[in-house]
């Protein structure tokens, strides 16, 4: 049975690979020269995997790095992105690293 995200997806291109138990970290999709992506963020996955399989937050940031970001399922493997909040760059100066 397909999940919303899955038949969201195949209605848009049914070649886009999702990630499986994911769902809820899903926030867009990147075309590349291979196709459209799914794109996931890396801290709503770590979130998903501490509430759905009991991870601490050290387990979950090593099982991202080892069994899912580092994965390649074809021309067509989801991307993962590690969201920077503006706050955090928008003041930033050159200055502040010299």
């Amino acid at each position: 049975m397909k999940t919303k995200l899955k038949q969201f997806l195949s209605d848009i291109d049914e070649d886009i690979v999702v990630a499986d138990g994911l769902d809820n970290a899903f926030v867009g999709l990147a075309n590349t020269k291979d196709g459209i992506v799914a794109v996931y963020q890396i801290d709503l996955v770590v979130v998903e995997l501490m509430e759905d399989k009991g991870m601490t937050i050290d387990e979950a940031e090593e099982y991202i790095d080892f069994k899912i970001s580092s994965e390649y399922v074809g021309p067509r493997t989801p991307l993962f992105l590690n969201y920077i909040p503006k706050e955090f760059w928008k003041d930033f100066s050159i200055e502040d690293i010299q």
